[in-house]
């Protein structure tokens, strides 16, 4: 069976990726610590995306702020991939009721007196026919959108947040947010395969992983199931303002292929993302050196 994919302009991507690239009707997760970079790396694949598909990107913001960022950085990525127009159309989304109500569901959110919060999944979000005021009929924007648009990704930055800012407190609260995830990223599961999509999802780095021996994703014991595709994106602990544009990333999860089995070297420069490598970082950290012993 041939797999569809998109082949990322960055041959260091492509070479995390297994050669593959990043194959349509999957979801793929990114995860870093808060300010790594994941929206600006997920920024610069959309224009690559639209260069090489010609197909937009739904991008739902549940963090506020990207209308700015994007509107910073488009004259940049225009240029840098040859390209004009409108490649993304934005919704900010920081509710997570308001969030599945996007994706066509309506659900209710209840706390028990104990404090636990759970989700009960009502049935299809309904609006008024616009054909018969008195009637209701299924909707969901995100589907419509999808269809009148001619969407070819989907980019949820983050998945954390509004999840977050509902369930919380402590470990007791898990049970009810596993099934939330699971509710919502079934749903987007059916929308990528249905419409031959490439999802991504960016989740922050646990603060407590766990019995995880490396970073993991917030809700990782969810997510696992949900996407087969897990990236990580580092930013090394570098203070030289010449140095603190390197980021690693790691192929974390890949179908037949051992965890955390390969990984490469970008820098986020003004002029985007590009490819790096570790040489070159120990070659930049050696200039710099060689500058201060000579009083540079």
């Amino acid at each position: 069976m041939e797999i569809e994919t998109f082949r990322p302009k960055s041959k260091v991507l492509l070479d995390v990726m297994n050669g593959l690239g990043f194959p349509t009707k999957n979801i793929i997760l990114l995860f870093a610590k808060y300010g790594s970079g994941k929206s600006s790396l997920l920024l610069d694949l959309v224009y690559d995306f639209y260069k090489q598909k010609g197909k937009k990107a739904l991008w739902i913001d549940t963090e506020g702020g990207m209308d700015i960022y994007i509107a910073l950085n488009k004259p940049m990525l225009e240029r840098k991939y040859g390209v004009e127009g409108e490649p993304i159309i934005l919704r900010k989304i920081v509710d997570l009721k308001e969030l599945f109500t996007f994706f066509g569901m309506d659900v209710e959110f209840e706390i028990s007196d104990s404090g636990m919060t759970t989700i009960k999944y009502i049935g299809e979000a309904m609006i008024k026919d616009p054909n018969d005021r008195r009637k209701k009929i299924p909707y969901s924007e995100a589907q419509d959108l999808i269809e009148k648009e001619d969407v070819g990704m989907i980019v949820i930055d983050s998945i954390t947040m509004p999840f977050k800012a509902k369930f919380t407190g402590g470990r007791e609260q898990l049970p009810g947010r596993s099934s939330a995830y699971g509710l919502l990223l079934a749903k987007l599961n059916t929308l990528t395969d249905k419409y031959n999509l490439i999802t991504f999802i960016t989740a922050h780095e646990s603060l407590t992983p766990g019995g995880y021996d490396k970073p993991t994703a917030v809700g990782a014991s969810t997510l696992k199931y949900m996407s087969k595709f897990w990236l990580y994106l580092e930013k090394p602990a570098f203070t030289n303002p010449r140095m603190t544009g390197f980021r690693r990333v790691y192929l974390v999860r890949f179908p037949n292929a051992n965890d955390w089995s390969r990984k490469g070297v970008l820098e986020f420069t003004e002029n985007g993302v590009v490819d790096s490598s570790e040489d070159e970082i120990e070659e930049r950290r050696k200039e710099i050196q060689r500058e201060k012993r000579e009083g540079r």
